[in-house]
């Protein structure tokens, strides 16, 4: 469905996006969050503010993989550029991967005990 001409300048005015190219451990990855507020009236989750959209293009030796994934937030526009926004949603996952890491060294080391050790 094609939007009238005043509801598509609308739809673009109502929208951000920044785009991000990094090398590590062997991977190129490029990023563009993209986020809008077209389409919150409409939406009954509590206090959202702006829908988010994120693609991830990742490339390791010579296979290009492509993801999207979204979110919602309750950052008003103003609060935050988006290169912030891409920032926050990156520390996100950075702080999750850290307490994912120490909880598996920890299971796995009390897996590697023998059971007798573990007081059964």
């Amino acid at each position: 469905m094609a939007f009238p001409p005043c509801a598509k300048r609308k739809a673009l005015e109502a929208r951000s996006s920044t785009a991000t190219l990094g090398k590590s451990r062997g991977r190129i990855e490029r990023r563009r969050l993209t986020a809008t507020t077209v389409g919150i009236d409409t939406c009954d989750w509590p206090a959202v503010k702006q829908f988010l959209g994120l693609e991830r293009i990742t490339t390791i030796k010579g296979e290009t993989k492509s993801t999207v994934s979204y979110a919602i937030t309750s950052l008003r526009p103003e609060n935050a550029s988006a290169k912030q926004r891409l920032q926050f949603w990156r520390d996100r996952w950075a702080i999750e991967n850290r307490l994912f890491r120490v909880k598996d060294a920890v299971m796995r080391a009390v897996a590697s005990e023998p059971a007798t050790q573990r007081g059964q």
